[in-house]
């Protein structure tokens, strides 16, 4: 049985390696630690971003409209209050 953290893990390579996703990134998610908790250590596509919720989102946006398959991550659910006029 997997933890939270290893089934995030894996679903992320999954969608890393099977379904297209073409960049994961976000608040602290990229190499060498993978983020907090590791959940992105390992992935070839997983890069930082600065710590700014409207531009995460907002090229995750521009990644999806251009026909990418990004996953993006904002590091606190209470930061997420930030961008909910955006969506």
């Amino acid at each position: 049985m997997a933890t939270m953290i290893q089934a995030i893990r894996m679903a992320l390579h999954v969608g890393e390696s099977r379904l297209g996703v073409t960049d994961i990134f976000g608040e602290d998610v990229g190499p060498p630690l993978g983020g907090v908790f590791t959940a992105t250590q390992g992935l070839k596509t997983a890069w930082n971003t600065p710590l700014d919720e409207r531009g995460i989102l907002g090229t995750a946006m521009g990644i999806a409209y251009a026909g990418g398959r990004p996953v993006c991550e904002i590091q606190f659910c209470d930061y997420a209050l930030n961008v909910m006029d955006l969506s």
